[in-house]
């Protein structure tokens, strides 16, 4: 694996669900688990976008691109449910990447590719489409 092309900064983040004093997990509203992001491990890869789609979904647009990291391998173990966070330094925000799959290339324990799907959300209508009343002068 050659270390120039792990240019990107990323955190490997495990969700521990929010515990209150009695070590029982927090709940919403709705009765749902609140999520507690823990930053697990802080490594370099590289970022490879694979593919996209939209859908139509929830009565919305939604986007869903599927990208591949491929990392060192590391000393412990990294599973689907866990998110890649990575520090995007052209639109200064955090993306986040849900891991759909851990691959062992090769079997060999020498690099790892995490197979994950970043969701974009739609944007807020921005209020355009408000009546300025150019179009009714006598």
């Amino acid at each position: 694996m050659q270390a120039g092309k792990l240019r990107h900064k990323i955190v490997i983040q495990e969700n521990r669900y929010a515990r209150d004093e009695l070590n029982q997990a927090q709940r919403d509203s709705y009765g749902a688990q609140v999520d507690n992001w823990v930053d697990v491990w802080l490594c370099r890869a590289s970022m490879e976008p694979l593919s996209g789609k939209e859908y139509f979904a929830s009565q919305q647009m939604q986007a869903e691109v599927t990208t591949r990291f491929r990392i060192r391998y590391p000393r412990f173990q990294i599973w689907p449910g866990m998110r890649v966070k990575y520090q995007d330094p052209v639109l200064e925000a955090n993306r986040y990447f849900n891991i759909q799959a851990v691959i062992d290339q090769n079997e060999m324990h020498v690099e790892l590719w995490l197979m994950t799907v970043e969701e974009i959300k739609p944007l807020a209508a921005t209020g355009s489409e408000s009546s300025s009343g150019a179009g009714s002068s006598p």
